[in-house]
């Protein structure tokens, strides 16, 4: 039930902008819409949040 990637695109765009302008442009990174990424982190907070989705 997912969106169609070129509306999901939008909607992710939407949501980095809000988080640039809560956050600070800085401290916001972001890869390639629809790209794999393999990411390392140190956890640096009180909260942690994993996203998955099922791959095809």
């Amino acid at each position: 039930q997912a969106s169609k990637p070129e509306e999901a695109e939008v909607l992710y765009n939407k949501f980095v902008e809000y988080l640039k302008q809560i956050m600070g442009q800085e401290k916001v990174k972001t890869g390639v819409f629809k790209a794999m990424m393999l990411v390392e982190i140190i956890n640096d907070g009180p909260v942690t949040l994993l996203v998955e989705s099922k791959g095809k």
